[in-house]
């Protein structure tokens, strides 16, 4: 029985020894710092288009902490740009109102790469824009909440707030 005990002991040096081999190979493989071979050539990425081109407003809250006012003069389009990242599982939310007095949406919010990662990295921060239209003098708060909308009943991570104010157009 003891060369058999020999044999199973050099089968699993074997083994083990293979084992390490393949692990090492992986290591070295995983730190060289070569670009695998493109089948074709590709153009370089173009950057994402504006909300509204036609939008001259840009209304930047930052990070979205905090709150800004804005006054406008009525059937101006404007666009909110709030900071964000959506590989995190939050998003910047506008909820629907059925207040149409003084400013509505103007087309859907979109999240846009920041330009210094348009090159398409998965995870990389960026933007998301709302684009509103002036409709009426008067003043509107528009919320905005930062969240991740599978989780209820759990306050948002951050709220952005602006406050716009229409002008009544002079005679």
């Amino acid at each position: 029985m003891e060369p058999f005990a020999s044999k199973e002991k050099s089968m699993n040096q074997k083994i083990l020894t293979s084992f390490c081999c393949f692990m090492a190979l992986c290591l070295l493989a995983a730190c060289t710092e070569e670009k695998p071979l493109a089948l074709e050539e590709s153009a370089p990425p173009t950057p994402a288009p504006e909300v509204a081109p036609d939008a001259q407003i840009v209304i930047d809250l930052g990070a979205g902490e905090g709150s800004k006012e804005i006054t406008l003069k009525s059937d101006e389009k404007f666009v909110v740009r709030i900071e964000g990242n959506p590989t995190t599982g939050y998003s910047w939310v506008h909820p629907a109102t059925r207040d149409f007095r003084v400013a509505i949406p103007d087309g859907a919010e979109q999240f846009v790469p920041a330009e210094e990662t348009a090159d398409g990295r998965v995870g990389a921060p960026g933007h998301f824009e709302f684009p509103f239209k002036t409709v009426g003098p008067g003043s509107k708060k528009l919320i905005f909440r930062y969240e991740r909308p599978w989780e209820k009943d759990v306050e948002p991570a951050r709220v952005a707030e602006l406050t716009v104010t229409v002008e009544e157009a002079s005679p």
